[in-house]
C-alpha cells in the first residue's frame, strides 16, 4: 500500500502539485493546517474535497493548531479522523489533530492507550499535526519542540508509520525509529508505501 501524506498548506487552494503524487497511492492523509488561523476554512476545505474527487479517492483529514476549534465538515471526498480511526484494507489509520505546542499532553496518551491495543496485530499509521518528542521531525534551531507523551505511546505501541507536521523546517522529513517511521510530508507531499 502507498500513502501520499501532506499537511501544512495553509490556505493554498491550488493542490495539482500533488495531483501525480496521488495517482501513485491508495490512500491520501493530510497532516492538518489547510488554513492560517481558520480564515477561508471553508474555501481551503473545498480545495481539499475538490482534490479528493479529482484523485477518486477520499483524503482522511485531521485538523491543525491553525483549524482547533473550528467545525470541520464531513464529505464524500473528505473523512475527519480527529480523534477516530479509519480502517484500509489491513491497516488501521489512528488520528489525533490539532496541538503542536503541548510537551505533555494526558488526553493523547488515554486516546491511543485505548486506540492502539484495539488494534494489535494490524499495521498502524498515526497522524498527529503537532509532532512527538525528539525523532528528528520536531528540531528546529534550539533543539527538540515534541510532546512526550507521543514519544511515549510510540515507543510503547510502535506503529508501523507516523506522519506529523506542523514544525515547517523539517518538511520532507522522513526517520527511522526502531519499528517506526516517522515523516514531516510538508505541503508538496511524500509517498509512503507500507
Amino acid at each position: 500500500m502507498r500513502i501520499l501524506a501532506f499537511a501544512d498548506t495553509h490556505g493554498e487552494t491550488d493542490l495539482s502539485h500533488l495531483h501525480e503524487l496521488a495517482e501513485q497511492a491508495d490512500l491520501l492523509i493530510c497532516a492538518g493546517d489547510i488554513s492560517f488561523f481558520g480564515v477561508d476554512l471553508d474555501e481551503t476545505f473545498k480545495a481539499l474535497e475538490a482534490f479528493g474527487k479529482t484523485a477518486g479517492k477520499p483524503v482522511l483529514f485531521i485538523p491543525g493548531n491553525h483549524e482547533q476549534g473550528d467545525r470541520i465538515p464531513e464529505s464524500e471526498h473528505v473523512i475527519n479522523i480527529h480523534q477516530s480511526h479509519h480502517e484500509h484494507e489491513d491497516v488501521v489509520i489512528v488520528g489525533y489533530g490539532g496541538g503542536g505546542f503541548r510537551e505533555h499532553d494526558p488526553k493523547v496518551e488515554q486516546f491511543l492507550s485505548e486506540v492502539a491495543p484495539k488494534h494489535a496485530g494490524k499495521r498502524q499509521v498515526w497522524v498527529f499535526h503537532g509532532p512527538p518528542y525528539d525523532l528528528v521531525i520536531d528540531e528546529v534551531a534550539h533543539g527538540p519542540t515534541g510532546c512526550k507523551s507521543k514519544r511515549k505511546m510510540i515507543d510503547t505501541h510502535k506503529p508501523a508509520v507516523v506522519i506529523a507536521a506542523h514544525i515547517h523546517e523539517q518538511w520532507g522529513t522522513f526517520h527511522e525509529h526502531a519499528e517506526t517511521v516517522v515523516v514531516n510530508p510538508g505541503p508538496f507531499g511524500r509517498l509512503i508505501t507500507l
